[in-house]
C-alpha cells in the first residue's frame, strides 16, 4: 500500500496499480475485508492522483458507510479531506460543506494537531468568503508546523495557492504555490510538483 501511494504520487500509475493488486491479494489471503480501511484510503489516494474523482467518491463513501471513514490515526471521518476535495472537483459543493461540518463535529476535544490541520483545511476549502478561507488555511498551516508531515503541509499550500489565484490574489498565490512546489520536489513527488507548477 505504501509503495502504491509512493508511485501514484510520482505519476507512475501503472506501477501503483500493480502494487494495489498485490495489496488486494494479501488482504484476500489473510481473510481481511476486501476493502479494509487502510486499503480503501490507499485505493482512493491512487485514484485521486490519477484524477478519477468518481472512484474516490465511490470508495470513500463506502468506507464512511461501513467503517465510519476512519483516518490514518483512526480519527472518525478521517477520509473527509480527500472526499471533500473530490466532491468539490465534481461540483458537489453542498455535499462537501456538509461533510466538512460533520468532520469537525466528530472530533474529540482536544484535537490532535494533524487532525486539527485537516479540519481547518476542509473549512478553508468550503468557505464562501476568501477572507474566511485565508484564515482557515493559515490555521491549518500553523498546525502543520507542529508536525513532520511535509507532504500534507505542501498539499495545504497547494490548495491555499489555488484558492488565492481563483480569488485574483496572484502575488499571494504564487508564494504558496512556489512553497508547495519546492516541498514536493524535495520529496521527489514529481507529479505533485508539476501540479503546483501548472497552477
Amino acid at each position: 500500500e505504501v509503495s502504491a501511494e509512493e508511485h501514484a504520487a510520482r505519476g507512475m500509475h501503472e506501477d501503483a496499480e500493480r502494487m494495489l493488486g498485490r495489496a488486494r491479494r494479501f488482504a484476500a489471503i489473510h481473510d481481511f475485508d476486501p476493502m479494509p480501511p487502510h486499503l480503501g484510503r490507499t485505493v482512493a489516494f491512487c485514484a485521486f492522483c490519477r484524477g478519477d474523482l468518481d472512484e474516490v467518491v465511490r470508495v470513500l463513501e463506502d468506507q464512511v458507510a461501513r467503517f465510519g471513514g476512519v483516518g490514518v490515526l483512526l480519527e472518525p471521518l478521517g477520509v473527509a479531506p480527500l472526499l471533500i476535495e473530490s466532491y468539490l472537483g465534481l461540483g458537489r459543493d453542498e455535499d462537501g460543506r456538509r461533510l466538512a461540518e460533520r468532520f469537525a463535529a466528530a472530533q474529540p476535544d482536544p484535537v490532535q494537531p494533524y487532525v486539527a490541520a485537516m479540519v481547518a483545511r476542509c473549512h478553508a476549502l468550503v468557505a464562501h468568503d476568501i477572507d474566511e478561507a485565508v484564515a482557515a488555511f493559515e490555521r491549518s498551516l500553523g498546525f502543520h508546523a507542529l508536525l513532520s508531515d511535509s507532504f500534507e503541509a505542501a498539499r495545504t499550500q497547494l490548495l491555499y495557492g489555488m484558492r488565492l489565484r481563483r480569488a485574483g490574489r496572484r502575488v499571494d498565490a504564487r508564494e504558496q504555490l512556489k512553497a508547495a512546489q519546492d516541498a514536493f520536489l524535495a520529496q521527489d513527488l514529481t507529479m505533485w510538483a508539476e501540479r503546483a507548477a501548472q497552477e
